[in-house]
């Protein structure tokens, strides 16, 4: 779990008192760096975690004394919140997956959605008529990544396009569904895609605006 991992991450690196105010130094703004990353993801877990005793638990691991709390029991306590935080993540993979399953029935419905078999469906916003894309180009495109309600993750489009090779899209998106679009594409085309939901992904539903900008 990475909150896990951050605790024995805190534990290792702290030293010294908690209560140290050296922000200045080298040590010091990389300890308050730590500390401050640590503080945030506790923020995640304000209902579970009291503060004060992980502060003492951290002083206690980077001082070597023994735990207060037996080894069995933290042990125990851990199962337990990773138990927890399992069936937290499985409920909201479940959520997400019944909404991008309903998204994607009803954007199916939609005039001038194509539909494929691998669940990706897509909109021609402008028709290029320049060089059909084939698996040994390669591609200069802009991008833009967003979710359903409209949140943009990322983009190009305000900087610098993507080039690639399309044979290297899979390790450049992360999904094998987008990459098998290009190939129908051509330079000029501008796309709206839409990719149905995957466990990696969270169970939600990216869309993907594609603009080809060159092929060679």
């Amino acid at each position: 779990m990475k909150f896990a991992g951050s605790i024995a991450l805190a534990a290792l690196l702290a030293a010294g008192s908690a209560f140290a105010q050296d922000t200045t130094s080298d040590k010091g703004k990389l300890s308050y760096a730590l500390g401050f990353q640590v503080g945030a993801r506790l923020a995640d877990q304000k209902n579970d975690v009291d503060v004060a005793t992980f502060t003492r638990a951290l002083q206690d691991a980077a001082a070597g004394k023994q735990p207060t709390v037996p080894q069995a029991q933290m042990a125990a306590a851990m199962q337990k919140y990773e138990q927890k935080m399992k069936a937290e993540a499985d409920k909201a993979l479940g959520d997400n997956k019944r909404e991008a399953d309903a998204f994607m029935a009803s954007n199916r419905a939609k005039k001038g959605i194509v539909a494929l078999p691998s669940g990706v469906q897509y909109r021609v916003v402008e028709e290029g008529t320049g060089r059909a894309i084939t698996p040994a180009n390669e591609v200069t495109f802009h991008v833009r990544l967003s979710l359903t309600n409209g949140r943009e993750i990322r983009s190009s489009f305000i900087g610098e396009p993507v080039k690639a090779k399309v044979s290297d899209l899979p390790g450049v998106f992360g999904t094998q569904l987008l990459p098998d679009v290009f190939p129908r594409m051509k330079g000029g085309d501008h796309w709206m895609i839409y990719l149905p939901p995957e466990q990696q992904s969270g169970n939600q539903v990216f869309v993907w605006e594609i603009k080809i900008l060159d092929v060679k």
